[in-house]
């Protein structure tokens, strides 16, 4: 009896021994990464790119066999420009820690979202993935240590934060390795550095001659339109303003980039345009008042309303679109 009691309690160990180191093995290897930015500048929308130069670093065990250099992959570079690594350097911290780190330079890829510019933020995102070592046997975790260069300035600029965070990247291919699951997952690190515009009077250089073209069109309103000379030159006034104001979103557009989207210059361009238009409108039906005597509502009175009311139009739907994007 003791013989059996024995060899079952050796089998049990032997089990929950077995069990454990499954489970430890199981346990992927911890990769603590960090980045440091020491440079950001070229934010260039038209092309949907900017340039940054940044230290990245990963701590793990002495005894791991990673090699940051042989796995390390940093994405959404652009491929039209060399990436720079420099300062490459392995070093053991208290005999325990392998500290491997490098300085690199390069230009990456950003899909700007212009709705709001000019009082836009740009998220400028740069990501780390393990390029051999899927996320069940390495995972990546983000150093608090991680940050920015408070004396970085950006002409037109400026950093709000940076923050490195966790990600997992699932893809739906095994890369031909038809012995793996038909998707796998790797660790990513996301490196946030949000920006936001820093020009406080852009808005006004590039409304100006839109503002400036609305406000003398509605001063045509004071143009009686008895006279067919005057009615002439105030129809002349409108097509000009009107004219000014395509002329200005074209300027708009050099400034901005090119987008498909509708940006909030976009959209007080088109109220501008919209309202130059209806006085149009509302110039032709004053002439046509003042030609008929015994319509008892005079063509002076709708200039009148005409200018109040435009006017109230297009300054009230103004502040709600910059209201809107505040």
């Amino acid at each position: 009896m003791k013989f059996v009691v024995r060899h079952l309690l050796v089998f049990l160990l032997t089990v929950s021994t077995s069990a454990f180191a499954a489970g430890e093995k199981a346990q992927p290897e911890q990769i603590k990464l960090g980045a440091f930015v020491t440079s950001l500048h070229n934010i260039n929308a038209d092309k949907g790119t900017f340039s940054a130069d940044f230290w990245v670093w990963t701590l793990s065990s002495q005894h791991a066999k990673y090699k940051m250099n042989d796995s390390l992959e940093i994405n959404y570079s652009s491929s039209e420009f060399p990436r720079i690594f420099s300062n490459q350097n392995t070093e053991i911290l208290n005999q325990k820690i392998t500290l491997q780190q490098k300085k690199v330079q390069s230009v990456f890829l950003h899909d700007f979202n212009l709705e709001k510019f000019p009082f836009d933020t740009q998220n400028l995102q740069i990501s780390f993935e393990d390029g051999l070592l899927n996320s069940s046997l390495l995972e990546y975790q983000p150093d608090n240590t991680s940050g920015f260069d408070s004396a970085i300035s950006i002409d037109g600029w400026k950093i709000k934060s940076v923050n490195l965070r966790k990600d997992l990247k699932t893809y739906d291919s095994n890369f031909g390795n038809f012995t793996a699951p038909s998707k796998e997952s790797y660790s990513r690190l996301v490196l946030d550095i949000l920006i936001e515009r820093d020009a406080p009077f852009i808005f006004f250089k590039l409304t100006m001659g839109l503002f400036l073209a609305v406000f003398v069109a509605l001063c045509s309103c004071f143009m009686p339109t008895i006279s067919e000379d005057i009615f002439s030159g105030r129809m002349g006034l409108l097509g000009g303003t009107l004219l000014a104001v395509v002329v200005n979103q074209q300027f708009v557009d050099a400034k901005q980039g090119d987008t498909t989207a509708v940006t909030l210059i976009d959209m007080l361009h088109m109220l501008g345009m919209l309202t130059i238009m209806i006085l149009l409108i509302l110039t032709s039906i004053s002439r046509f008042l003042s030609q008929k005597e015994s319509i008892s509502f005079s063509s002076v009175k709708l200039d009148r309303v005409s200018f109040i009311t435009m006017t109230s139009f297009f300054i009230g739907f103004s502040l709600l679109i910059v209201s809107g994007a505040l």
